[in-house]
């Protein structure tokens, strides 16, 4: 299949958001969007004067391009203190933008024609769209419900072939807000180490984590460490996903040719963006604190409101997203978002565009203010309980 169309099946999303738009006009002020990527509201006062203060002083010009030295040594300390990652911040840290760019440059340095590239059945669609782009074969890694849609090593060891070169591993995961447990990645840092592939670690949703749950990196067990790039971003919990910034850090050896790339792509990331991560990053974590307990807020209630409804879901550790079974409706994951959508006025994303095995789930997203998650529960209930209709 040529690549231009395997990117055009990617605008499915696209689609979905212009039913959307199209349905807006019909619940006007009672549209209800529960298929954010990303949240809203205004940034602390004092990122927004550290940007001012680095325009006033004339830092409108490129940086350097592995990134803002400071801003290198801040992810390097971060990934030190949470995960004990040893990292040389002018050679093994490279400020991208934003997750998805890191993300994409990654795997196009990284992975050659034909490679088989492991990944989640469950994950964006942006995944494959990298890897055909790369010319490379993704290969998807079941995730079980009965396994709690925990990536297992064993069932990575059952996709292995002689053409398997690299692990796409995101923890925490996107759709289901699950975290690998630290047994679990022991023993897939073990399994990357016999059958020597690489690992493309996605943690951009690390700053998502719940309450007192913390997440072990791949890259912090000795026998991976040296074949893991780790990729983040400030773009959820640091509200920071307009002013696109992430980063890539690892190895010497994984990272210069990623680096090389990204200094083709794109030279340098936003100035005035490196500035706001830095301040995010390194000044009071008050607010990223209180934004967590509002999310965790969020998330037990929708998960109790679910339950009572009796809709199965995933335990997510962490992420501002729940994965819902719906398939009790008798719908496909995508009719059922548009039949909400038109009758309820909720929107929420449909389980297909995370691969096949989305079919009968949707995403839920918990950035819509307190107020408007209860309507959506409410109007979901009655939803619910009064059928949807039709059939597959």
């Amino acid at each position: 299949m040529p690549i231009a169309e395997k990117v055009g099946q990617s605008l499915t999303a696209t689609r979905v958001q212009g039913d959307r738009s199209a349905s807006q006009a019909a619940h006007s002020e009672s549209l209800i969007d529960l298929s954010r990527e990303y949240g809203r509201g205004v940034l602390p006062e004092r990122i927004l004067q550290a940007v001012d203060r680095s325009l006033a002083q004339g830092h409108t010009h490129y940086t350097t391009r592995p990134g803002l030295p400071e801003l290198a040594q801040a992810v390097a300390l971060k990934l030190a203190g949470e995960q004990g990652m040893s990292l040389d911040p002018a050679h093994e840290v490279v400020i991208t933008c934003g997750g998805r760019e890191g993300l994409f440059v990654a795997l196009q340095a990284l992975v050659r024609p034909s490679d088989e590239v492991l990944v989640p059945a469950l994950r964006p669609a942006f995944y494959g769209e990298a890897i055909a782009l790369a010319q490379g074969v993704a290969v998807a890694v079941p995730l079980p419900a009965a396994e709690g849609f925990e990536l297992r090593a064993e069932r990575i060891r059952a996709g292995l072939t002689a053409k398997s070169r690299l692990l796409l591993l995101p923890t925490p995961a996107n759709p289901t807000g699950v975290a690998v447990s630290a047994a679990e990645m022991g023993r897939i840092a073990d399994l990357v180490a016999e059958h020597d592939l690489t690992v493309i670690s996605d943690e951009t949703l690390d700053e998502s984590l719940a309450g007192d749950v913390r997440h072990t990196s791949i890259a912090s067990l000795p026998g991976a460490a040296p074949r893991t790039l780790v990729v983040g971003s400030f773009s959820r919990l640091y509200n920071l996903a307009a002013w696109r910034v992430g980063y890539f850090a690892g190895p010497r050896s994984l990272v210069q040719p990623a680096r090389e790339l990204k200094q083709a792509m794109t030279i340098c990331t936003s100035a005035m963006s490196q500035f706001a991560a830095l301040e995010a990053l390194t000044g009071p974590q008050d607010w990223l604190v209180q934004r967590r307990a509002e999310i965790d807020a969020k998330r037990a209630f929708v998960l109790a409101a679910l339950d009572q409804m009796g809709l199965p879901h995933s335990s997510p550790q962490a992420t501002p997203y729940l994965w819902i079974d719906v398939a009790r409706s008798g719908l496909d994951s995508d009719t059922l978002a548009r039949r909400l959508l038109a009758q309820t006025g909720v929107a929420v994303t449909p389980g297909t565009l995370f691969g096949p095995q989305g079919r009968d789930y949707v995403r839920l997203s918990l950035w819509a203010p307190f107020s408007e998650l209860e309507q959506a529960m409410d109007r979901l209930r009655s939803a619910f309980e009064t059928g949807l209709g039709g059939e597959r």
